[in-house]
């Protein structure tokens, strides 16, 4: 050892004497020289640590920028499946399919008009084929409807635009007219799988539920695929049914040769996108005015993004803090041979080496081994990428497989190494034997706290160690005290941060009210498009005084030009979407609107917004002013536009001007709203209120049934509606325990770093222990100082990071909830917050104990040898 510290000293500056100093250039050729002899020479010596060094910043560097990489892929996921398909920006179902039967030609014609509305760069469409089903191996062939509909294109849509997801199975060959694709949703009604047979057969006019047919007119089809349409990978539960048997265009074709459809869908690419829907759907109800159902995939997208968005955010969060505690780590490690350097660089200056060399000493190899862990770091991440996106998409995910996010690795990595480096450098700096002269005072790290522990005449070993926990210590034991102590504040605070956040998600999916479900059961008709009657409201209702009810009718309405979906209401109603701010309708020149739609009107509560039904003839306008912001509820017309969580509005239905130009508020003989919501006052309970909604469903379904046939509400039926849930809900309850792993991540992150503190801390105290030993502590006492250390550092974690935790969760959650449209109410879990902070000690207490066997075991002697 003593010859590599002599020979490190260059000849050169060994043979000058002191008045003739090296020339710049060769002082810096002297230190590189030095650097790389040092590096060759103590590799064997060293290369351990620099091994060590490499992994943890290969490794924990890896998962960071992975995770980070991830929650963008998350992020994404939906949005680049949507890309995939060749979307729409709009699909138009016109009621009655325009107004009367669809065939071929009126199918055609209807494309052809819409192709030259200005904005319009392509459409296509598909019908319905009004079609029974007989499943394998039955002879009855059954009307499925309304979960099962039977839809076909002659142009393609659903095959080239609007692309059909194959998740099992092979895609239909648009050639072959004995091949059908079917949802997942259709798959599960029907029990068929991929390679199996149905047959199909027209529904004639008045069949029932269940219908024969001749065999040999049936068309025999094979299901040669099982998969998603694109807006069922994340939908709104009153979008799951109807659900679709897809056919080919060449079956399409041969089935309409003599039949028609009532029904028809029509998809629409508009240049610009989003921003000139409203533009098509005005120049739509102005040349077919009839009541119109639209579907604008960017609301479906938004609602998509933030049912995803809780994993995103909990991956990048994860990644971030994975980051952090890795770099803490390198940086002890960094720090740890730094101190076992010491001793050799004091050697080296006094032998004559150079500040520069004493304090590049050391940096080659380190220099080194941080670029090679970021590299490794880079591999790790992309290593992992096939394992995203994590959420709905994954599973119809176009891009699976190895990818490079470069923004995030290339970043990340470049982030991770300059920061190692520069506190490579600055240890190096700091630490160099120049800079720790004898006529120097050095700096202490002493605490008033561990001063006042010892004097007040604590037990030895807990004063002990409070003073190693709040003392950084002196010279070669100085130590990261208070960067320690702040690790163990963010640990507590992130993981109670993630605690709070986590409940209050938790709590969101467990509260309909809170997603704008603010009543007990609802009352339909023939799925939103028929009326409740209104008598029979006020008849059942007359004899359950113990319930309050309110309807509203389902309507596309124009606000400033923008289609929103809209729920009319009566002022002053009893049951209403919950308020997050301003108050209900109260007269009829107001409106409350959803967050999401506030927003997209770029209004605040006492603006005015300019109203128009739009098939009216001319449209009427109608001033209203917003006085309220609502979490709307996910309810409406399943295959059209409907208010869902942040979007819509309610509209007061009392407006004349609104009434006589709104087609579905009046049914000859059967006038009713389209929804009834049913609410229990007082003590009544949600079981007699359950019993008032099926007494009303099934009382109007019998007024209904006398409507004649041809009727606008004949035949209607009216059901009770269970809890609906909005997209993002349905995903937040797919999460599972999501939350609760992440706290667990971070949590074992943290335990790591503690770990490795106290052993560190252990090495760097040896003389402190030696003397503490010599003067008559005995291995146990020591161990109890190591367990006193750790506590106290997981104690002020608990002290100051729970607070703080809390109160930055509530107000992320705030933030959240009001994002999304839902009402922010946050649950603080204080029983799983105190076993976090319990589990914090007991694992730090479990902790000590390697580093306290190693405090108890230190030889007084050869510690004190130097002394």
């Amino acid at each position: 050892m003593a010859g590599d510290l002599i020979a490190s000293v260059p000849a050169a500056r060994q043979a000058r004497s002191v008045t003739e100093p090296l020339g710049l250039a060769e002082q810096d050729r002297a230190v590189l020289r030095t650097g790389w002899y040092r590096f060759a020479s103590s590799w064997r010596r060293l290369g351990a640590g620099y091994l060590a060094l490499i992994l943890v910043v290969g490794l924990g560097g890896g998962l960071a920028l992975g995770s980070v990489a991830a929650a963008r892929r998350t992020s994404s996921s939906y949005s680049v499946f949507l890309a995939s398909t060749n979307p729409s920006d709009l699909t138009i179902e016109p009621a009655g399919g325009g107004g009367g039967p669809i065939g071929p030609a009126l199918d055609r014609h209807l494309v052809e008009a819409i192709s030259k509305f200005p904005h319009v760069r392509h459409v296509e469409s598909y019908v319905a084929m009004s079609a029974t089903i007989a499943k394998p191996g039955s002879h009855t062939f059954v009307n499925y409807l309304p979960s099962v509909l039977v839809v076909g294109s002659t142009d393609g849509l659903l095959f080239n635009q609007d692309r059909f997801t194959v998740t099992a199975g092979r895609q239909a060959d648009p050639k072959n007219p004995h091949e059908v694709m079917v949802t997942q949703a259709a798959a599960q009604v029907l029990g068929v799988h991929p390679g199996q047979s149905i047959e199909l057969a027209r529904t004639a006019a008045g069949q029932g539920a269940q219908a024969t047919a001749s065999r040999r007119s049936a068309w025999r089809v094979r299901v040669t695929g099982i998969g998603l349409l694109n807006r069922e990978v994340v939908e709104d539960q009153i979008e799951r049914f109807p659900t679709y048997v897809v056919a080919t265009p060449a079956l399409t074709r041969a089935w309409f040769t003599s039949s028609t459809s009532q029904l028809a869908y029509f998809g629409v690419q508009v240049d610009g996108g989003a921003r000139y829907v409203p533009a098509v759907e005005r120049d739509w109800s102005r040349t077919e005015p009839y009541f119109t159902d639209f579907q604008v995939a960017a609301q479906s997208a938004q609602e998509a993004d933030e049912s995803i968005r809780p994993e995103a955010l909990a991956l990048g969060a994860f990644g971030c803090i994975a980051g952090v505690t890795t770099a803490l780590i390198a940086l002890e490690e960094l720090a740890r041979q730094r101190r076992g350097r010491a001793a050799d660089l004091r050697v080296m200056r006094s032998l004559g080496a150079s500040p520069g060399m004493t304090v590049t000493d050391g940096l080659i190899g380190a220099g080194i081994a941080i670029v090679v862990g970021g590299l490794l770091a880079v591999g790790v991440a992309v290593a992992l990428s096939p394992l995203t996106p994590i959420g709905p998409a994954r599973p119809v995910y176009p891009d699976a497989g190895f990818a490079a996010d470069w923004t995030v690795l290339a970043l990340g990595a470049l982030a991770l190494v300059a920061l190692l480096l520069g506190a490579a450098v600055l240890g190096a700096v700091l630490a160099a034997p120049h800079r720790h002269t004898t006529g120097r005072r050095q700096r202490t790290g002493r605490s008033s706290i561990a001063d006042a522990v010892f004097r007040s005449g604590a037990f030895p070993s807990a004063a002990m160690g409070v003073r190693f926990a709040l003392d950084a210590g002196d010279g070669t034991t100085r130590g990261p005290t208070r960067w320690v102590l702040f690790g163990s504040v963010v640990a507590l605070l992130v993981v109670s941060a993630t605690l709070t956040f986590g409940h209050s998600l938790g709590n969101l999916v467990a509260q309909p009210r809170l997603y704008g479900w603010n009543w007990d059961d609802a009352v339909q008709s023939a799925d939103g498009y028929g009326p409740v009657p209104q008598s029979t409201v006020q008849d059942v209702l007359a004899r359950h005084h113990g319930v309050e009810a309110s309807g509203v009718w389902f309507a596309g309405l124009q606000l400033d030009g923008e289609e929103v979906p809209a729920l009319l209401a009566s002022p002053g109603a009893s049951v209403a979407p919950p308020l997050v701010a301003g108050h209900g309708l109260e007269g009829k020149d107001q409106l409350v609107l959803g967050a999401a739609t506030l927003a997209q009107l770029h209004k605040q509560l006492g603006d005015t917004v300019s109203m128009r039904f739009a098939p009216s003839d001319p449209p009427t306008a109608v001033r209203l002013t917003i006085v309220g912001v609502a979490t709307m509820p996910a309810i409406g017309i399943a295959e059209g536009l409907h208010s869902s969580m942040g979007v819509g509005a309610v509209v007061p239905v009392d407006n004349g001007r609104l009434t006589e130009s709104l087609g579905p508020l009046g049914y000859p003989g059967c006038s009713g709203p389209n929804m009834v919501f049913l609410r229990g006052r007082g003590s009544t309970s949600v079981a007699a209120v359950d019993r008032t909604a099926r007494q009303l469903a099934g009382t109007a379904s019998q007024v209904l049934a006398k409507e004649p046939a041809q009727s606008s509400c004949g035949g209607y039926q009216a059901t009770v509606l269970a809890v609906q849930r909005p997209a993002q809900i349905v995903n937040y309850r797919s999460m599972g325990l999501t939350p609760l792993l992440l706290a667990v991540g971070l949590a074992a992150g943290t335990t790591a770093a503690l770990g490795l503190t106290l052993v560190a801390s252990v090495r760097r105290r040896r003389r402190e222990l030696a003397i503490l030993k010599a003067i008559g502590f005995t291995p146990r006492q020591l161990q109890s100082s190591v367990l006193w250390q750790a506590a106290v550092v997981a104690g002020v974690g608990i002290v100051v990071g729970v607070p703080l935790g809390v109160a930055l969760g509530r107000w992320l959650w705030t933030l959240f909830a009001e994002e999304i449209g839902a009402v922010p109410e946050p649950v603080v879990p204080l029983a799983s917050i105190a076993f976090a902070a319990l589990v914090a000690l007991t694992l730090a207490a479990g902790l000590s104990a390697i580093p306290g066997r190693i405090a108890g075991r230190t030889p007084a002697v050869s510690a004190l040898s130097s002394e």
